[in-house]
């Protein structure tokens, strides 16, 4: 990823690398379809069902294929949620368990810092539970972001349109002036 970061190559294009390589002829057309939903966090957001109707293939095959998907690099990319993101890491670390898949479907609990409530959920003491969350700190939430360039750097408008009772207004923005 690093090496792909340096020759300025696109997550898109380093997916569909994968995808030439990974995928046979039939699904790969449909994986690269999929690339065109991606978010920039490396999740997929868009539903199959939306997916479906646009692109026309069925519900079924997207399934099949998004699943060969989230085994592609970076690790978590095409997860659906922050917790499907996590345990495409946790497997592919050989790692997850039954409870790291409690863990991760309570993740609002561990946001409000009810460590020991699961504790008693996942079937581990207090230390194990403490173990696990900061092992899941470790783990990327967002995959895809090593592929961002720079943060975007927005200026300010020259001008500014405003709608107003009588109309449109244009001024010119003061405060660039300055």
């Amino acid at each position: 990823i690093e090496n792909t970061k340096e020759n300025k190559i696109s997550l898109q294009q380093f997916i569909i690398n994968q995808i030439n390589v990974e995928f046979d002829r039939d699904l790969s057309a449909v994986g690269i379809a999929f690339t065109d939903y991606l978010h920039p966090s490396g999740w997929m957001l868009t539903s199959l069902e939306q997916i479906s109707k646009e692109i026309n293939v069925d519900v079924s095959i997207l399934n099949i294929v998004l699943q060969k998907l989230k085994g592609l690099e970076p690790i978590g990319i095409f997860a659906q949620s922050l917790s499907d993101c996590l345990k495409i890491q946790l497997q592919d670390k050989g790692l997850y368990n039954e409870s790291f898949n409690t863990l991760l479907n309570n993740l609002d609990l561990l946001t409000k810092g009810k460590i020991r409530q699961l504790s008693k959920m996942c079937n581990v003491d207090n230390n194990k539970i403490i173990e696990m969350v900061n092992f899941v700190k470790t783990l990327n939430p967002k995959p895809a972001e090593s592929f961002l360039e720079q943060e975007l750097n927005i200026s300010q408008p020259d001008v500014i349109v405003s709608k107003t009772i009588r109309g449109w207004k244009i001024d010119l923005n003061k405060s660039i002036f300055i």
